[in-house]
């Protein structure tokens, strides 16, 4: 598979707006440099964080850090199968790709992701990455 089956993030139906609010970085429209992961500061204790508060979600400030830990240490590759319990981590590689850090590739179906990562690895010599959600597969 070859950089044809890599999504242009500038072709994306919402690539002219903002993403959702709860998937940015608080005050920041661009992402950290890769030696930086951003600092939320301490989770609370318990429940959510407060409705006036600008903390980001821990779920996607999980997935940002996750997502760039990867790219720095060599992966250049995602396989992305969208679904609602993966969207932190589908707009982390989102964002990655808009940089140009990782060619994003969508697919539907568990399994054919599976395949498409491995065959990716084994042309480029890379690691590859995959991003599920808990599909009926």
């Amino acid at each position: 598979m070859g950089a044809a089956d890599a999504i242009d993030p500038a072709t994306l139906p919402w690539a002219d707006s903002a993403p959702p609010d709860d998937c940015l970085l608080p005050g920041n429209d661009t992402a950290p440099d890769n030696d930086t992961v951003p600092d939320n500061g301490p989770l609370p204790a318990s429940g959510p964080p407060e409705t006036n508060s600008t903390a980001q979600p821990p779920a996607v400030a999980a997935a940002a850090t996750l997502l760039a830990a990867l790219s720095r240490h060599g992966v250049r590759q995602v396989v992305l199968c969208p679904g609602s319990r993966s969207a932190p981590l589908a707009y982390a590689a989102v964002r990655l790709a808009a940089r140009g850090e990782v060619s994003l590739h969508v697919r539907i179906d568990e399994r054919s992701a599976g395949f498409l990562a491995l065959g990716l690895a084994k042309a480029t010599g890379e690691p590859a990455a995959v991003i599920t959600t808990s599909g009926t597969a």
